[in-house]
């Protein structure tokens, strides 16, 4: 495929930059020094060049654990909360010190190439676990894989999956956590979406909250109010703050039984993976404190509702594609129909200012066998350019798609 840069590059996964408050992160880091350090100048030094140990930690904790108990209605506890340097580092170091070299892991597909790339990194074996066109998976089939193959965890986006949008129902995330105990398989579950939801009634309780009680009571607020977060130890949530403050701070954290997180901190000491800096730390506990995270959380969900519903109401006009309907996140996935001429589409992208991604970049060779036709299917995202500039870029794909009709 031909990266050359075109005019709208449908490609890149990163939010707008002009949807950050540059007036307002100054503020943050204001509040984080005044706070933090009476003498201004050890952040230098002391302060912005060392990490575990220092003022600071343990109170962004708390916030961050007062923060989504409020946002996700669940009751978060401090002690099952560990620090990240984002959710790629989350998902490094819940693979890197829980499973071992040649292990098997489950995998959706498709599904975040990062991901991907991380298990091959780790000499993992992985297994394809194929969610439909809706989003949903064959269960059936993932108990006869993890039990044929001797699967030691399952990894898949849970909130608005990267790359269709789709949200797990609460039934299916039920069955995940079943699945999850009964075989005792670790449940990786990416929820870096997690705020980003179009509509707030297409929201679901976090996979992580999913036990039989609660499902039963469905989502009873009392229930969830009070969960014992040491309820499972195979259930590991994924978040980050990446996609709705700068990229450039890389923060996230990881939630799980406390047991498990024991065990990666002390393993994180000894290989020095993925070790925290206090300094960005304080700069997420002061956007926490001065509620810049929930602004800025709902100005994005603002901006990718605009952007995205605009595209969709385009797009589900046309004849020639598939499309499928994201609930939240970054992404719209389509599907080429046998109208197109699918080699065309592929390489004169960039000659008509498009660049697109193709299914293939989302997808691990073990699972081609699944997806035969994955080289009609495209991700385009649309969260990278303000408004005016996705408007002229869906046209330009709408045009484009005619041009590549079989006449």
């Amino acid at each position: 495929m031909n990266f050359a840069n075109p005019k709208y590059n449908l490609l890149n996964g990163n939010p707008c930059n002009s949807t950050f408050n540059t007036d307002e992160y100054l503020e943050c880091i204001n509040h984080a020094l005044k706070r933090d350090m009476p003498n201004k100048n050890e952040i230098l030094y002391n302060y912005g060049l060392t990490f575990i140990g220092q003022k600071g930690d343990k109170d962004l904790v708390s916030a961050l654990a007062k923060f989504y108990s409020e946002k996700i209605g669940c009751f978060v506890n401090e002690k099952n909360i560990f620090c990240t340097l984002g959710a790629s580092n989350g998902i490094y170091l819940a693979s890197a010190l829980l499973l071992n070299t040649g292990d098997n892991i489950l995998c959706e597909v498709p599904t975040f190439f990062g991901a991907i790339e991380i298990f091959k990194s780790l000499k993992l074996s992985i297994f394809p676990a194929l969610r439909d066109n809706k989003g949903c998976f064959n269960f059936d089939d993932i108990e006869e894989s993890i039990k044929k193959n001797n699967i030691k965890a399952f990894y898949l986006i849970t909130n608005y999956t990267n790359p269709s949008g789709a949200n797990l129902n609460l039934t299916d995330r039920n069955k995940l956590y079943q699945i999850a105990n009964k075989y005792k398989v670790y449940i990786i579950s990416d929820d870096i979406y997690e705020l980003l939801y179009y509509d707030e009634k297409d929201r679901e309780i976090p996979l992580f909250y999913c036990s039989d009680k609660v499902v039963e009571s469905k989502g009873n607020k009392e229930i969830l109010s009070s969960y014992d977060n040491d309820s499972s130890p195979y259930i590991i949530s994924i978040n980050s703050f990446n996609k709705v403050i700068f990229p450039a701070i890389n923060f996230g954290f990881i939630l799980a039984h406390s047991d498990v997180l024991k065990e990666i901190g002390n393993k994180q000491l000894i290989y020095a993976v993925g070790i925290r800096n206090s300094f960005q730390n304080s700069l997420v506990h002061s956007a926490l404190e001065l509620g810049f995270i929930d602004k800025w959380a709902e100005f994005q969900r603002s901006f990718l509702r605009k952007n995205i519903y605009y595209a969709i109401e385009k797009l589900s006009k046309l004849e020639d594609i598939e499309l499928f309907i994201p609930k939240g996140g970054y992404f719209i996935y389509f599907k080429l129909k046998d109208s197109i001429d699918h080699n065309k589409f592929a390489t004169e992208q960039t000659q008509n200012n498009l660049l697109l991604l193709p299914s293939k970049y989302l997808i691990f060779p073990e699972a081609l066998d699944l997806l035969k036709d994955h080289q009609k299917y495209y991700r385009i995202c649309l969260a990278y350019y303000e408004f005016d500039v996705i408007v002229k870029a869906v046209d330009v794909l709408v045009d484009y798609i005619s041009i590549c009709k079989i006449r």
